[in-house]
């Protein structure tokens, strides 16, 4: 009897878990078909939302530096990145001002690369740093281009009032200095461009003046009519 009551009290025991089992699955199944309704509307605007951005983040299958390089760059100045911080030591370089006559060569980009490694390794060992930005007017050189775009128009400069031929020199400066801005940052040289100075601006010019002025009065330089070169066999 004790056998047999065992037997059916385990049969019983059975029935009733397998019964737990399938409500608590059907239970489950029930609450995950209510959540899923409830979550479908949100599903799909993500998934919308997600293949809109994939679709717009397209990888390229080529390398474009000039739209990567530019964006970060801009971003770089935009941000300070460039201007003397912190740290009690200085380090300062002066570049060498380019002419404002063309556009920069290979002799540029050299000594730029490694003026820009310097700048860049001081700056990280927390100095004072700053590369100083500027172009030169190259005074003679600029004229000679601008009386050669005058030829070209069958003129001279001797056709053009000395303000109308210094506004053309001044076009030009422009022109050219634009180029070269434009290289030196495409080159993603790290030049503190607020501030960028040109030979002619009004304080370099008013103190190259005061130099020149000083050194005259003082007798280390004269002005004549004559302008001699010295000669190899003297």
């Amino acid at each position: 009897m004790n056998v047999l009551a065992t037997a059916k009290n385990h049969k019983y025991y059975v029935r009733n878990k397998i019964h737990c089992k399938q409500f608590f699955l059907a239970k489950y199944y029930y609450v995950r078909k209510l959540a899923y309704q409830q979550l479908q509307p949100h599903q799909q605007s993500y998934n919308t939302a997600f293949q809109n951005r994939h679709r717009t983040h397209t990888m390229d299958k080529t390398y474009a530096p000039h739209d990567i390089e530019s964006r970060w760059y801009r971003q770089w100045e935009e941000q300070g990145y460039f201007e003397p911080k912190g740290g009690d030591s200085a380090y300062c370089i002066m570049i060498p001002p380019p002419n404002v006559t063309g556009s920069l060569h290979m002799g540029h980009a050299f000594q730029d690369t490694i003026m820009d490694s310097l700048t860049r390794y001081h700056r990280m060992q927390g100095h004072n740093t700053l590369w100083q930005a500027g172009s030169d007017h190259a005074g003679i050189a600029t004229q000679m281009v601008v009386e050669r775009q005058l030829n070209a128009e069958g003129k001279t400069r001797h056709d053009l009032s000395r303000e109308e031929f210094v506004g053309r020199i001044w076009d030009w400066k422009e022109l050219s200095g634009n180029t070269i801005t434009k290289q030196l940052r495409r080159m993603g040289t790290s030049l503190d461009w607020s501030r960028e100075r040109f030979t002619m601006d009004e304080g370099l010019s008013k103190a190259v003046n005061e130099v020149f002025v000083k050194l005259h009065e003082e007798g280390l330089i004269y002005r004549c009519l004559l302008y001699t070169s010295p000669s190899p066999r003297d």
